[in-house]
């Protein structure tokens, strides 16, 4: 487990010169991240033979791919103006929650245009949260020193993800005959990520108040 916090911070600063990979922060924020990624990679990947599939036009399933970058914009400024606010940490897991809701209602109603667009605007508010969240929450836990080792070995899992998600999705989509198999996956993973990130958070919390306090 972790040992106490020492008096002045000292805890902080041995986090940063010697950040360990086995630290529960860096494994709650690798799990968080790399299931993110996955399911990002896999809905731009698969959202337009999935609307296909669903009885939607190519150029409207086309449409609403695109759409999910062009929010990400949007959702991007949402959280960065939110993060002024409340902990990053907290703002990140309500996004990848919402993602959450957003896949479980494109399995519900996304043979509809109004499911398949709330699907587009909730996901799509989350599409790049992952982008500014992964780094500020990696530097907030590790420093300046830390930084370098915890995102080089946070970003090989996301990497795996990103590659291994679509091909895992697509393999289970021929077997199955369906994509609700994948959708409840990508629920999962949108959970997972929002539960991680969430815990992630709780743990820098008391080391944001040990690092006041010895100021």
């Amino acid at each position: 487990g972790r040992s106490p916090a020492e008096p002045g911070g000292e805890r902080t600063s041995v986090r940063h010169s010697l950040p360990s990979l086995r630290d529960p922060l860096f494994g709650w924020l690798t799990l968080a991240f790399a299931t993110n990624t996955l399911a990002v990679v896999v809905v731009t990947v698969h959202l337009v033979p999935y609307l296909r599939e669903q009885g939607h036009g190519s150029a409207f399933a086309a449409t609403a791919t695109g759409a999910l970058g062009a929010l990400s914009v949007t959702g991007r400024l949402v959280v960065t103006g939110a993060g002024r606010r409340w902990p990053t940490g907290a703002v990140t897991a309500v996004a990848f929650g919402v993602q959450a809701v957003a896949v479980v209602l494109l399995l519900a109603a996304g043979d509809s245009r109004a499911g398949a667009v709330a699907f587009v605007v909730l996901f799509g508010l989350g599409f790049g949260v992952g982008t500014i969240a992964r780094p500020a929450l990696l530097a907030d836990g590790f420093g300046v020193g830390g930084y370098a080792t915890v995102a080089a070995v946070s970003g090989i899992a996301a990497t795996a993800a990103k590659t291994l998600g679509p091909v895992v999705a697509g393999v289970t989509r021929t077997v199955s005959g369906s994509y609700a198999p994948v959708l409840v996956g990508l629920a999962l993973a949108c959970t997972v990520a929002a539960c991680s990130v969430a815990r992630a958070g709780a743990l820098l919390r008391p080391m944001s108040a040990t690092a006041s306090g010895g100021r």
